[in-house]
């Protein structure tokens, strides 16, 4: 049975080996992706527990080459993790957030690689773009439950909802929800940035000077494709 992907239909045995590519890009970026976590909560205050890298992805690896690295087996969706101490409202955001700066970079990798027909390009483009998918069940994940707690707690300080399964079950829905919306918004956000980027270089290229307003329409329309 044929398998739909990017580029069209392609064989079964095509889809296989792809998914098997976006895997190991997958792994590639996961230990820069924890790097990031750990050196952002360093810089805004707090202290790293464990910095874990999945087995799966090189964390043995990482773990010889790496101080303070640890690594583990984990679910194949997570590149590894990290457990912080000490830190911050707003360092918490900021640790949670700063990895996905890669996905902008990870579009203009594809887009890049599509236009010069360059594997290594699309390969690590690839990457970034899974690590930011993976976050639907990581980073975002945590965000997400971490609003609706502290949501929870700012209403009712003295509720004793993680007590209760029948209570805890909706905040972990919720978060979840969340997450998803999170990550959804900012990689149409990554994608419209970089189509906007990349549209604008090419006016200037061609001697095109587009006004403010079309360049807001086109940045607004960027983000609206899918």
């Amino acid at each position: 049975n044929p398998h739909i992907i990017g580029r069209g239909i392609v064989t079964r045995r095509d889809a296989l080996l792809e998914d098997l590519l976006t895997l190991i890009s997958f792994g590639i970026t996961s230990t820069p992706h924890e790097l990031m976590h750990a050196g952002m909560n360093t810089l805004t205050g707090g202290t790293n527990k464990e910095i874990v890298i999945n087995r799966l992805y090189g964390g043995d690896l990482a773990a010889k080459l790496i101080p303070g690295v640890k690594s583990d087996w984990l679910f194949p969706l997570l590149g590894g993790y990290v457990k912080p101490e000490h830190v911050s409202e707003l360092g918490k955001i900021a640790t949670l957030a700063t990895p996905y700066l890669l996905t902008p970079l990870g579009f203009y990798c594809i887009m890049k690689g599509a236009e010069k027909k360059s594997l290594p390009l699309t390969f690590l483009g690839t990457g970034a773009l899974a690590g930011h998918l993976g976050g639907t069940v990581g980073d975002f994940f945590t965000l997400g439950r971490a609003l609706v707690i502290d949501g929870i707690n700012y209403i009712s300080p003295e509720s004793t909802y993680e007590n209760s399964p029948w209570l805890y079950a909706p905040v972990i829905a919720g978060g979840f929800y969340i997450g998803l919306k999170a990550m959804c918004f900012t990689y149409r956000l990554s994608k419209g940035l970089i189509n906007s980027v990349l549209d604008y270089s090419h006016n200037v290229a061609t001697g095109k000077k587009p006004s403010l307003l079309e360049r807001a329409k086109t940045s607004l329309e960027s983000y609206l494709k899918k």
